[in-house]
């Protein structure tokens, strides 16, 4: 029998031109589609799987070769002669399966591989911060879904139900799925499930298909996390209220920290462009911070404009005769840790709720604004409240503008144009007299 010849006769069954039973295909003694008609509340549906029919030991019978479509008529064939084989040496195919089932070593469930694999192959072996929070994206968001699964069950399904899953990123009010909304969180999560998924399978508690295996896999099911655009606003308090924020932090008994926050709004910088600043690289008589392109995110020089106010808390900052650093750490050698600056604007915002004030906060995400944050404020007030072009702000932002083309033959970074900007920018925050 032919496929197509097949197929015509599954279609009178289904038809009710032929009854349902045993259809002989030939190519090897015995073998036959089973179809089988059922009726339901809502129908008829057909199902048939393919059969071996055989005696053996003096019995009648039909020895299972899978189902159809999903097994060709030219692969049931194959098995056929193969389990024909087994037949003629006296080997009884469903007891070999049911031995080879019960030798099996029972998988573990997906849980307990990652902890296991988390002992031989993570701990101690890498920093003791990221080792603290290695497991944590998966008891988050994996473990609810095959936490619970033996290993050899996991399946591409599974994978997709993770990604899937709605999660609302920390910051924001809108739902997406998790791949949308922190897509290389869910990567490096991902990754971590297909080494987990390896490990067991040499293990050989699991075949080597890997349903989490990015290469020639998901990579046809998933956007690349790099494509996919994300924003990611930092906390930020809005313009109008940044003057009694100053104010406020101006109250406080002065402090390295204190100093250095400060500094760190009147040049509109990265909080790792202030605490890794160096007194070799300030200008006091020119008014200029330069800051070198080994310490600059994307790589470039750049030269701020310091106002007087900016200049005044460097001149007012003690220099130590130990280290270049102007706002060193705790080792003296080392910079002062993004913490202590976060900490610093924490403190003020509690200090204001306590007394029943709403505190220093970010009014579009709720969140109490960060040391990043007044990059934003000055953006925004360079916008809503002056004439100074956009272009002359993102550069005193160090952020690249125009094309790459107009990059490369723009010689100019409008530093001294960008000076009478940072000097609005300090009376606005600090007006003469206050």
């Amino acid at each position: 029998m032919t496929v197509s010849t097949l197929n015509r006769v599954v279609r009178d069954i289904e038809a009710d031109k032929q009854k349902p039973g045993l259809i002989r295909v030939g190519g090897v003694g015995g073998l036959a589609l089973n179809v089988r008609k059922r009726e339901y509340a809502s129908g008829t549906a057909l199902s048939a799987s393919w059969v071996l029919r055989r005696t053996f030991e003096g019995k009648r019978r039909d020895f299972a070769l899978g189902p159809w479509p999903e097994v060709s008529l030219a692969q049931a064939r194959e098995r056929g002669r193969v389990m024909l084989d087994k037949l003629w040496q006296g080997i009884d195919p469903a007891e070999e399966r049911r031995r080879e089932v019960a030798a099996k070593v029972i998988s573990p469930t997906v849980r307990k591989a990652a902890l296991a694999y988390f002992d031989r192959q993570v701990r101690g072996k890498i920093n003791a911060r990221d080792e603290a929070k290695w497991l944590n994206d998966l008891e988050s968001f994996a473990f609810p879904f095959i936490g619970d699964l033996n290993v050899d069950m996991v399946e591409t399904s599974h994978i997709m139900q993770i990604v899937d899953q709605q999660h609302t990123k920390y910051g924001t009010t809108e739902e997406k799925r998790l791949w949308e909304s922190v897509p290389e969180r869910a990567s490096r999560m991902l990754k971590k499930i297909e080494v987990i998924l390896a490990a067991e399978a040499r293990l050989g508690h699991r075949d080597a298909n890997n349903p989490a295996a990015w290469k020639d896999h998901l990579c046809h099911l998933l956007p690349k996390p790099s494509t996919i655009k994300t924003p990611n606003r930092q906390a930020a308090l809005p313009y109008e209220q940044l003057p009694q924020f100053v104010k406020a932090l101006r109250s406080r008994m002065p402090s390295p920290s204190s100093q250095a926050l400060e500094y760190l709004i009147l040049t509109a910088s990265r909080s790792g462009e202030v605490r890794g600043a160096r007194w070799s690289e300030i200008d006091l008589e020119r008014g200029l911070w330069t800051i070198p392109d080994s310490r600059m995110k994307a790589g470039r020089e750049h030269r701020v404009a310091l106002s007087k106010a900016a200049i005044d808390i460097l001149k007012s900052t003690k220099r130590m005769a130990s280290t270049d650093l102007i706002w060193p750490g705790q080792g003296l050698n080392k910079p002062m840790s993004d913490a202590t600056l976060a900490a610093l604007v924490k403190k003020m915002h509690l200090a204001e709720t306590k007394v029943g004030n709403v505190g220093w906060h970010d009014p579009k995400t709720g969140r109490p604004a960060v040391p990043h944050g007044f990059r934003s404020t000055f953006r925004d007030w360079v916008a809503e409240t002056t004439e100074y072009p956009s272009e002359m702000a993102e550069i005193a932002l160090a952020h690249e503008v125009g094309t790459s083309v107009e990059r490369a033959y723009r010689r100019g970074d409008m530093v001294e144009r960008r000076r009478a900007m940072m000097e609005d920018w300090a009376s606005f925050i600090a007006p003469i007299g206050e």
